[in-house]
């Protein structure tokens, strides 16, 4: 609630943002749809990405392993497109990163992942 708070306070009356980002941290997984589903519903970003990880960096700081999430939303330049997908399963099959080539071929793409 307070990461929402403070994103709804810095953007002011800026429109809706084209993307947000939330990382949730590890021991918060449990309500990880919770979160998204909240962070969407607050933020209504065109498009959200949810990520769980053991460490997570925000508001200037990093934390391991502890409850808590960071969000950053913004717009994005004019003429920009985005295109969520999903990894899952394991992430070293090859086949798991066919969904990541196509998008890189069709468009200039930029794509992170770590």
């Amino acid at each position: 609630d307070e990461a929402l708070t403070l994103l709804a306070l810095e953007r002011g009356t800026a429109p809706a943002p084209d993307l947000a980002i939330v990382t949730v941290g590890l021991p918060l997984e449990r309500y990880f749809e919770t979160i998204i589903d909240e962070a969407f519903e607050r933020t209504r970003a065109q498009t959200l990405v949810g990520v769980v990880g053991a460490g997570v960096i925000g508001g200037g700081k990093e934390r391991e392993l502890q409850p808590c999430v960071a969000i950053a939303a913004g717009n994005l330049p004019e003429g920009s497109e985005v295109a969520p997908f999903t990894l899952s399963g394991d992430l070293e099959d090859p086949r798991q990163h066919r969904e990541t080539e196509r998008l890189l071929r069709a468009s200039k793409a930029c794509v992170l992942l770590e």
